[in-house]
């Protein structure tokens, strides 16, 4: 009877210690994956965040720096519509010449003045904003007072399909706004690369405006039809990446402001339940482990793919770069730091970054500079009254001579500001002047 008991009593006890072990390893492995997938799904975010700003870059600059370009403006300061279809076959190849250049499949200008629609092709047509609803675009870029503008749209009467615009308003020598020029992203090329991360890190990307409007997904009916609703979105406006958890799922929230949009990435939340009917005995926790050893080996080489496909796809910005620039810099002021981006051998070997920003701009000046100009090269490369003369412009832009090169175009471009407005970052870039001159005289 006594042998009974304490048979009984050891059984129980036993079972009692599984039963508590196969709770307890459950309790635990479903907070260890939850913490484990968020952790993951942030660094995945994180690689599709840095690939969409990388992605829109490049059109942000070029459109800017064709707002800049002074034939650009010329046809944009036609005065009437016949003066316009005067210039149409001129400013066409020209803007053709640009297109081919930067590898675009549409690049467009818009007159205030003529209301022509300038393309790589012909003027497809004469804007009418108040009349048209495909040209209401226009109106409400105007009004925003943006510098610049991402917008979703298609353009029939150039035969565009949906497609992103990134908008720049162009503005005369005495700063009057003359219209709006820019370069056009079909939206297949961003879904192939939305689905591409998609697949391989088995989540669902938006990108999504102010009000919740889905502005790019792989499912082409949802484009600006469908929103996704969160509440108080304005709260996550500050740049940070929010995890919320919502039922069986969890998307990372995340404003980016160079394209004042969302990016929101949605992905399956996974708990314990599922290990269940494997937790006899104790082995759910090896299973656990193996399980954890493969999630981590699955992702680490996932991660890698997308770093490499990242890298790929900065080589391929950093070739169009050298295509169209002579040089390329991120000059931080407030660090008296500048990095090389591109820049010919020559400029290259001129420039020491090691003696800070300020010093190396005025001693590459001093070296590439004709004497006769050096004056006037160096007020205008002087990066210590460079914030104040940027304080209410995003673009500076100037022409220079070099002794062996010829004339030069430096341009200025705020890249970010602080708090008080202050300029801290800028792109600096130079830009052969001789053989456009060539083109515009052979164009005129």
């Amino acid at each position: 009877m006594k042998k009974k008991i304490v048979y009984t009593t050891a059984t129980s006890i036993f079972v009692f210690c599984i039963l508590f072990t196969i709770w307890l390893t459950v309790r635990n492995t479903d907070v260890f994956i939850r913490e484990s997938n968020e952790k993951d799904h942030r660094a995945a975010s994180k690689v599709i965040e840095n690939s969409i700003n990388e992605s829109f870059l490049k059109p942000i600059v070029v459109s800017q720096a064709m707002a800049n370009d002074k034939l650009v403006q010329e046809f944009l300061g036609i005065e009437n519509q016949k003066e316009a279809k005067k210039i149409e076959q001129q400013a066409a190849a020209y803007l053709e010449t640009m297109r081919q250049g930067l590898g675009y499949k549409m690049i467009f200008a818009v007159s205030d003045k003529s209301k022509a629609y300038f393309t790589e092709k012909k003027i497809t047509h004469f804007i009418d904003p108040e009349n048209n609803p495909d040209d209401l675009w226009y109106k409400i870029f105007v009004k925003s007072g943006k510098k610049y503008d991402l917008d979703v749209d298609t353009n029939e009467a150039a035969n565009c399909p949906l497609a992103v615009f990134a908008n720049s308003q162009v503005f005369d020598k005495n700063n009057h706004y003359i219209g709006a020029c820019g370069v056009v992203v079909y939206m297949t090329e961003l879904q192939e690369q939305l689905a591409n991360y998609e697949r391989i890190y088995d989540v669902k990307v938006n990108l999504i405006n102010k009000d919740g409007l889905i502005q790019i997904d792989t499912d082409t009916s949802r484009i600006e039809k469908d929103s996704i609703l969160i509440p108080d979105l304005q709260d996550y406006a500050d740049g940070e990446s929010y995890y919320e958890r919502l039922e069986k799922k969890g998307r990372i929230i995340t404003y980016m402001k160079n394209l004042d949009w969302y990016l929101v990435v949605e992905v399956q939340e996974k708990d314990a339940s599922s290990f269940l009917h494997l937790a006899k005995y104790g082995i759910i926790c090896l299973l656990v482990g193996f399980l954890g050893i493969g999630i981590l080996m699955l992702v680490y080489g996932k991660y890698n793919k997308a770093l490499s496909q990242e890298e790929n796809f900065k080589n391929n910005v950093l070739h169009a770069f050298e295509k169209a620039y002579y040089s390329v810099h991120i000059i931080n002021l407030q660090e008296d730091s500048i990095q090389k981006i591109v820049a010919d051998p020559h400029v290259d070997g001129s420039l020491d970054a090691s003696l800070g920003a300020t010093r190396a701009m005025e001693e590459t000046t001093k070296k590439l500079s004709v004497e006769n100009l050096m004056e006037e090269t160096l007020r205008f490369t002087d990066l210590t009254t460079l914030s104040e003369r940027m304080q209410t412009k995003d673009i500076l832009v100037g022409d220079y001579k070099g002794k062996n090169m010829g004339w030069f175009r430096g341009t200025f471009m705020v890249v970010s500001r602080n708090a008080e407005g202050e300029v801290v970052e800028v792109l600096w870039t130079s830009q052969i002047l001789d053989n456009q001159m060539e083109k515009e005289s052979h164009l005129l």
